[in-house]
């Protein structure tokens, strides 16, 4: 669903950075830093505890 006011656009953002995160990625480029690294954070957090079987 297209997002005329870029201010909508930071969810789907967050979303797509956890999934990257999630699945290995080590580099992102983001505006909103605050707001992405704590999704970077807890998606960190969600990897290594599936990793170790939690």
């Amino acid at each position: 669903m297209p997002q005329d006011n870029p201010d909508d656009w930071l969810p789907g953002s967050l979303v797509a950075t956890a999934v990257a995160v999630f699945n290995g990625t080590n580099l992102l480029r983001t505006h909103d830093v605050g707001a992405t690294l704590q999704a970077v954070r807890v998606a960190s957090a969600i990897r290594s505890a599936v990793n170790a079987g939690i």
